[in-house]
């Protein structure tokens, strides 16, 4: 998996959603990638507040399987400055299992979206 890793700390960012609180989703188009019937992408959440622990922003990086509509989220990387600035807070992996997004969410739309760029 090693191969799909990259940095992001200089990504491009391209808006794809604000929702109702304030909080904008962003993904890295550079790193929007086939590999083995799969798509791998970098997503960013910056949020207006912060959460409790003081959480300003995450990345998430997803392997989506487009047929199936499912999405595995494999790291997730997270800041106590907006746009993922400044160093890490704390990083944790994410499951090996595939979810679904909730029918009409922001998720289902991003899954949509990607998997239509790519030609999926």
């Amino acid at each position: 998996m090693g191969l799909l890793w990259c940095n992001v700390s200089f990504a491009e960012w391209k808006k794809f959603m604000e929702n109702e609180t304030g909080s904008t989703m962003y993904f890295d188009p550079d790193t929007v990638k086939k590999y083995k019937g799969h798509i791998y992408v970098w997503t960013l959440t910056d949020y207006l507040t912060p959460g409790s622990s003081g959480i300003y922003s995450n990345k998430i990086h997803m392997q989506m399987d487009c047929a199936q509509k499912k999405v595995k989220m494999i790291t997730y990387v997270f800041y106590k400055d907006q746009m993922a600035k400044g160093e890490e807070d704390h990083t944790s992996e994410g499951s090996d299992k595939w979810d679904s997004f909730a029918p009409n969410s922001v998720g289902e739309e991003f899954l949509n979206y990607i998997c239509k760029l790519k030609n999926f």
